[in-house]
């Protein structure tokens, strides 16, 4: 059964305070009740990748939350939520929920997490 999700579509972005880490640990505990993401901090790459390590890594994209973790073309790390098969994100234009293939192509190295 699927959450609705309009509420974390008002989501603004504000770069020390709702960034995309921020919004992708409010939306997969929202979804899942897991709060593994909550304490991670921007920039502290060994704490994400042992947190990562704790998930499974699955192929996507998947219909039940998969955290998603992807490259911009010129190299930034971004992090999303995969549900229904769709990428639920916050960038600076605010939060959006579209098809995964529009991700495909915006994005580089798509990786899934449960």
């Amino acid at each position: 059964m699927s959450k609705p999700i309009d509420h974390l579509l008002g989501e603004r972005y504000h770069r020390q305070t709702n960034n995309c880490l921020h919004f992708t640990a409010k939306a997969w505990e929202y979804l899942t009740g897991d709060t593994r993401l909550r304490p991670l901090q921007e920039g502290d790459m060994a704490s994400m990748r042992a947190v990562l390590r704790a998930f499974r890594q699955v192929d996507g994209p998947t219909v039940e939350p998969a955290v998603m973790v992807m490259e911009y073309p010129y190299g930034d790390t971004h992090m999303g939520v995969c549900y229904q098969r769709r990428l639920l994100q916050l960038t600076q234009k605010g939060a959006n929920f579209f098809d995964i293939h529009v991700a495909q192509i915006m994005y580089r190295h798509l990786r899934y997490y449960q």
